[in-house]
Order: structure tokens, then C-alpha cells, then sequence
């Protein structure tokens, strides 16, 4: 349920956004935000880490996010001058999900976690 479940880019949140705000025939899921005004947002080569999934009405996963936004942007925690985090919340198809979701590759010293394991 909490954890890191993967990350996606740009592109891949824009099409989960998307997803959340029309999924239920034009209607927005019960998880969802405002694509229009969430696009302007994202950092250019934005990262963004699911960090919380469950299944959802044995249809769909509602999600959360870690969002990489631009500095500034009211509501984020700023990791870095460079670097700002948003959380949201979006219920979400779940073959898109899976379509979308990439694994997350940890490093140590150099190396990748999957590295250290024999």
C-alpha cells in the first residue's frame, strides 16, 4: 500500500491526469484534479513518484503522488532551490497505471540497489 511503487514522466502523468478528470464518461473520478491547471506546473523534465496505491472499487487505483512542480508553486515543499514537491491524489484506470508506472532504480555509492543483490 505505501511504499515507492514506481515513478513516470511528464507524459505519463499527463495521460493519468487526463484519465482521472474524464474516467467515468466525461465525469471525473472521485480522485482528480484540473489538468488545465496542473500542467503549467510540472518542472520541465519532471520525475514523479507514486509513494501510495490501493485498489479502488475493484476497477480502478487511487493513487498518490509526489509531484515534481516548479519552485514557488503555492502548496509545494521545496526540496531544493531547484526542486519543489506537490502531493495529489488520483484515481486511475488500471491498465493505464501499469502502462505508465516505471520502476524506480535506486543508487548507493555509484551502484544500483539491484547491483548489491546475488
Amino acid at each position: 500500500m505505501f511504499g515507492l511503487h514506481g515513478m513516470t514522466d511528464n507524459e505519463g502523468l499527463k495521460a493519468l491526469m487526463v484519465d482521472a478528470e474524464t474516467g467515468y464518461g466525461g465525469k471525473p473520478r472521485n480522485r482528480a484534479v484540473v489538468v488545465a491547471k496542473m500542467v503549467d506546473l510540472l518542472a520541465p523534465d519532471g520525475r514523479h513518484v507514486c509513494d501510495c496505491m490501493m485498489l479502488h472499487n475493484d476497477c480502478e487505483w487511487r493513487t498518490r503522488w509526489k509531484v515534481a512542480v516548479l519552485p514557488g508553486t503555492k502548496g509545494a515543499e521545496e526540496l531544493t532551490p531547484d526542486l519543489a514537491w506537490l502531493e495529489i491524489w488520483l484515481d486511475v484506470d488500471m491498465d493505464l497505471l501499469k502502462k505508465h508506472l516505471q520502476p524506480i532504480r535506486l543508487q548507493a555509492g555509484g551502484k544500483a540497489w539491484s547491483d548489491y543483490r546475488s
